[in-house]
């Protein structure tokens, strides 16, 4: 059974109109996903920035400890100097008999 061009012709036709609302449903489907797209690459962008601050902050954060432990080494130097000067004055004060020994 050969058919005709004619009846080829309404076959091809039939499945072209069985076709559209799927073609409709796929384009939006694109849209769709072209808009998440979108989303994503803002929210993208957003975790590099954040990624960016979250570097930064960590850098300040190290060298706001390192500045701290810089810090309390000077003044325990500073303090054991202080006990080993007041430590001075006290032999001196007892040496002139100003304080009771």
């Amino acid at each position: 059974m050969m058919l005709a061009h004619d009846d080829l012709q309404a076959i091809s036709q039939l499945f072209d109109e069985k076709l559209i609302p799927i073609n409709q449903r796929l384009d939006s489907m694109d849209k769709r996903l072209d808009s998440m797209d979108k989303r994503f690459d803002s929210i993208y962008n957003r975790i590099g920035i954040l990624e960016f601050k979250q570097n930064r902050t960590a850098k300040k954060l190290d060298d706001l400890a390192f500045s701290m432990q810089v810090f309390e080494r000077n003044t325990r130097h500073d303090i054991h100097i202080l006990q080993d000067e007041m430590e001075t004055v006290i032999e001196v004060l007892k040496q002139r008999d100003l304080i009771a020994q």
